[in-house]
């Protein structure tokens, strides 16, 4: 909402908490999660450019709230959600790949490189 992160924003993949520096929108069975990250990926820039303050931008919950959204039809908004919601799932799945295949690396490097493990060719 403020700062050097100003107009950040990511979907997360289970229950957290937040503070006054971050605003939660929580989609809803009309927009799903995928339908509000876009917009506000698309958006993000107009968004920012309304945030006030001289030392130190922000953005409040309330220029949040009064954000003017396109509504589609939910036939629409619906269709949209069954296309990309595979993708995000498989996006979601890639980055816990990469987080053990980094981890796994992380340990199995310095072994090799100590000789506590040898790897036959």
């Amino acid at each position: 909402m403020y700062g050097a992160t100003v107009g950040e924003y990511a979907v997360l993949s289970s229950e957290a908490t937040c503070n006054q520096a971050i605003c939660a929108i929580i989609p809803n069975d009309n927009y799903p999660y995928s339908y509000i990250l876009e917009y506000v990926k698309i958006n993000k820039d107009r968004i920012i450019d309304q945030a006030s303050g001289s030392a130190q931008q922000n953005i409040s919950q309330a220029l949040i709230q009064r954000q003017k959204i396109l509504i589609p039809p939910s036939e629409v908004v619906g269709l949209f959600h069954q296309i990309v919601d595979k993708l995000f799932e498989k996006i979601e799945s890639n980055l816990y790949s990469n987080l053990k295949l980094t981890q796994l690396r992380d340990n199995l490097l310095p072994q090799l490189m100590t000789g506590k493990i040898e790897v036959n060719a």
